[in-house]
C-alpha cells in the first residue's frame, strides 16, 4: 500500500488530483499492474493492492482519460514522477508534486 499527499509547486495540497503508480518499463503493457486513485479534499491518497516491484508514481491535476497507458505520453512525463520499489506487504508514505495538465498532446 502507498499513501501520501499530493501538492502543487508551492507545497499546497491538491484535491481531486489523479495519482497513478506506473510499473517498470517491461510491465507497462500490462494494465493490471497499474494502480490509480484520486486525492481527497486535503490532497491525501491511498493506493491499495500494489504487486511487489518497481514503479514510478505520477500525479496530475488533470489527465485526459487513460493517457498514462500510452508509452509516448509517459515519455513526455519522464522526470516528473517519483521512483519507488514496493516489497510484499510493505506500506509507504509519499509526498508527490502534481504536474498541471496531462494528456494534452500537441
Amino acid at each position: 500500500m502507498i499513501d501520501g499527499v499530493v501538492t502543487n509547486a508551492k507545497g499546497e495540497p491538491i484535491a481531486d488530483a489523479v495519482i497513478v503508480a506506473v510499473p517498470e518499463a517491461r510491465l507497462r503493457g500490462r494494465t493490471d499492474r497499474y494502480r490509480k486513485t484520486v486525492s481527497d479534499q486535503s490532497g491525501r491518497f491511498t493506493l491499495h493492492g500494489i504487486p511487489p516491484g518497481d514503479y514510478t508514481l505520477f500525479a496530475w491535476e488533470s489527465v485526459d482519460g487513460e493517457a498514462y497507458y500510452d508509452p509516448e505520453f509517459l515519455k513526455s512525463c519522464e522526470g516528473q514522477g517519483v521512483a519507488l520499489h514496493v516489497n510484499e506487504g510493505e506500506r509507504k508514505s509519499m509526498q508527490v508534486q502534481a504536474t498541471s495538465v496531462a494528456g494534452e498532446q500537441p
